[in-house]
């Protein structure tokens, strides 16, 4: 019996494609995710949240 014939769907792209390139980076949540100190909430609610 032969193995089944693989078809390309392209949906491995989108694993290998970086986030900048994916994510629009002047759409307005873009934009609040670079204003938010991450830093800040990470040391506040990291030892409650992992």
């Amino acid at each position: 019996m032969r193995p089944k014939e693989r078809r390309d769907t392209g949906q491995g792209d989108l694993l290998r494609s970086r986030l900048d390139g994916i994510v629009d980076m002047v759409h307005a949540s873009a934009k609040l995710a670079r204003t938010i100190d991450w830093t800040f909430l990470e040391e506040r609610f990291g030892a409650v949240y992992e």
